[in-house]
């Protein structure tokens, strides 16, 4: 693997990579007098999947989409589409936009215990923690939809981290 010549270097590409993908969603009824929401009212994140206005994220969404707006770079977008899949948890929002920031997808299988990984909630934080633990499903049958492989990692999942993208080195 290649590794970033200092945590600094590290930082940078997350800030680069990763950030400008990253996604809040807020339900419109939390909307100030002036027209703008605070993070504490965020619904939760997610992370920008297709340049075309796809999103991915594990929020469970409690009204139908109309209900619901997406941050993303600084601009609020309405949510046309959603498509929940029960069996993973994740939801695939759609907005009408293009030409989104994609993030670059890596291999999860990949992480290992005490690697250094960044979770990022917001275009505005990163938090640094490590791979504590990879927890495994011992059943002999496992539908292939279903995950078999979970990340613990070092800092638990506070509410305000719930769904954000995950990044190693």
């Amino acid at each position: 693997r290649a590794f970033p010549e200092s945590y600094q270097e590290a930082l940078s590409r997350v800030q680069e990579e990763v950030v400008p993908g990253v996604v809040t969603f807020f339900d419109k009824s939390n909307i100030s007098e002036l027209s703008t929401y605070s993070f504490e009212q965020a619904e939760g994140q997610g992370v920008v999947l297709t340049s075309d206005g796809w999103i991915v994220t594990t929020l469970e969404f409690s009204r139908a989409f109309s209900h619901y707006e997406v941050l993303v770079q600084g601009e609020l977008y309405g949510v046309e589409q959603i498509v929940e899949d029960e069996v993973t948890g994740v939801s695939f929002v759609k907005v009408l936009a293009n030409n989104f920031p994609v993030v670059s997808f890596g291999n999860g299988w990949d992480a290992q215990i005490g690697d250094q990984i960044f979770i990022i909630p917001t275009q505005d934080a990163v938090v640094q923690t490590a791979v504590m633990q990879i927890l495994r499903k011992d059943e002999l049958v496992v539908s292939s939809d279903e995950p078999t492989r979970f990340v613990q990692t070092e800092r638990f999942a506070l509410d305000e981290t719930i769904g954000s993208p995950v990044a190693n080195l």
